[in-house]
């Protein structure tokens, strides 16, 4: 199809860009920037987990036959040695490059809000992605269909934000801290429930209730230097599998298996997980 506008015709094709051919086309990218590796990797994901669509942001040639957009698209296709369907341009000219990228992309919680209809959908996102890097190690961002795919695994996340609102402090609305209770929800809803409470309301503590440490965990790191958040997220999961145990501690040392008991509870979440993932 051939698009007349006042800088002249642009040319536009739907193809089945091959590793091939995507490399043919990579070797007219001769000004550009530099590529994003982590960019890369997300869309090669895609690529191998079959959720790549076709959409109107393909590739762009300019005038000269110049690669002026795609350049991390094309890498993907190549690395990954998928083909994949694109939408062409052709002849654009020269100074597009300039206004290429310019604009702040959707993000995945802003896609589950208005595609989706997810109400606390920034909530359901951060929770979503606590699970993904804080339990499974993951290192890269978690797409739009992965996080989909955690949600339904995982759909009990919904209520976990629905209940995170401003009458919890905020040294404990922290989501490394309350993204156990996800895990949690799945297993006892009401042990689950009381656990929350107690932890960011304070609600029916007693001696040696896990809660009681986990909120002094929460407010030592929110005072003093700082705790990683992958460890305090392990800590929230033993004083979150003591409480499913009905176990009283009185040191964050004394039971350091929520890791395993979670695990092993969810084993079967806990593989699917890793393979919406791609780690295994």
């Amino acid at each position: 199809m051939t698009l007349k506008t006042p800088a002249g015709n642009i040319h536009i094709t739907h193809e089945t860009v091959t590793p091939d051919l995507a490399a043919k086309y990579l070797a007219t990218n001769t000004l550009n920037r530099r590529p994003r590796p982590r960019q890369v990797e997300i869309l090669k994901r895609d690529l191998q987990s079959g959720t790549w669509r076709l959409s109107h942001q393909g590739i762009a040639f300019g005038t000269s036959g110049r690669l002026l957009d795609g350049q991390h698209r094309l890498l993907a296709i190549q690395q990954s040695g998928i083909p994949a369907e694109l939408l062409v341009f052709r002849d654009m000219p020269e100074d597009t490059q300039e206004f290429v990228d310019t604009n702040a992309a959707r993000s995945v919680a802003e896609n589950l809000q208005l595609l989706d209809g997810i109400t606390d959908a920034a909530k359901v996102a951060a929770y979503c992605n606590a699970l993904a890097h804080h339990w499974c190690g993951f290192k890269l961002k978690v797409s739009l269909p992965q996080t989909r795919k955690i949600l339904t695994l995982f759909p009990k996340i919904k209520l976990l934000a629905a209940a995170d609102t401003p009458r919890i402090p905020p040294v404990y609305r922290r989501v490394h801290y309350l993204a156990p209770a996800a895990l949690a929800l799945h297993i006892d809803t009401k042990k689950a429930a009381d656990f929350f409470d107690a932890f960011t309301l304070g609600k029916n503590l007693t001696e040696g209730h896990p809660a009681l440490l986990l909120r002094d965990h929460a407010v030592r790191a929110f005072t003093g230097p700082g705790s990683a958040r992958t460890e305090s997220f392990h800590r929230a999961l033993d004083c979150t599998a003591a409480h499913l145990l009905g176990r009283t501690i009185t040191s964050l040392k004394e039971y350091r298996g929520g890791n395993e008991y979670f695990q092993t509870t969810l084993a079967k979440k806990y593989t699917q997980l890793r393979e919406i993932l791609h780690l295994t």
